[in-house]
Formats: C-alpha cells, sequence, structure tokens
C-alpha cells in the first residue's frame, strides 16, 4: 500500500516555504524562549529560528586537502551524538543553553 499523502504534503511545501518556515519558527520561537527564561538564559548565540533559504536543495561539501596539506589535523573527524551533546554542555556551563534540556 502506498499512501501519497507525504508526496502531495512535500509538494505543498515547496509551494508555501516561506508560510511554512514562518509557522514552524512561530511555533518554536515562544517556546525557546520561555525555556531561556527560566533557566536564566538571558543571552545566547543560539536559536530555533530557520531561514528558508537553509531549506532548499543546495548542497554543501566541503574539501579538507588544503588543511591537510598545511599539516592541519582533525581532533574528532567524525561528528557523533557525544560529541554534540559535549558541545552542549560546554554552552550549558557558559549559561548559553537551557540545562534543563540536557537532562
Amino acid at each position: 500500500k502506498y499512501d501519497y499523502w507525504g508526496n502531495a504534503a512535500s509538494a505543498l511545501c515547496k509551494l508555501e516555504m516561506e508560510l511554512v518556515v514562518d509557522e514552524v519558527n512561530d511555533k518554536h520561537l515562544g517556546p525557546w524562549a520561555m525555556i531561556c527564561l527560566n533557566d536564566g538564559v538571558l543571552n545566547t548565540p543560539l536559536s530555533p529560528y530557520i531561514h528558508k533559504e537553509l531549506l532548499y536543495n543546495k548542497h554543501l561539501n566541503l574539501d579538507n586537502s588544503k588543511l591537510k596539506a598545511a599539516g592541519f589535523h582533525l581532533l574528532n573527524p567524525v561528528l557523533n551524538t557525544e560529541l554534540l551533546k559535549q558541545v552542549l554542555h560546554d554552552y550549558g556551563d557558559m549559561n548559553m543553553f537551557p540545562k534543563s534540556l540536557l537532562a
């Protein structure tokens, strides 16, 4: 059994990308602000706001051959969940991310 609803919804979203992005931002910005306020996070560079341009199919591929040629090496060549958690905990320690979301 094949469901066409997902394809239809995706097509509609592409047509009305600005409307969808506005709705998603409205849905997330208010709760984010409340969580930050409740946790005493008064100033943070992090935001759930998304620009519609970020949702278009534009791939970004980076080549690190020039960095390697200059002698640079990555301490963490592969991004994983544990590394992301470590970054979020660091932001929490600097009071730039709500600690209640880290539990």
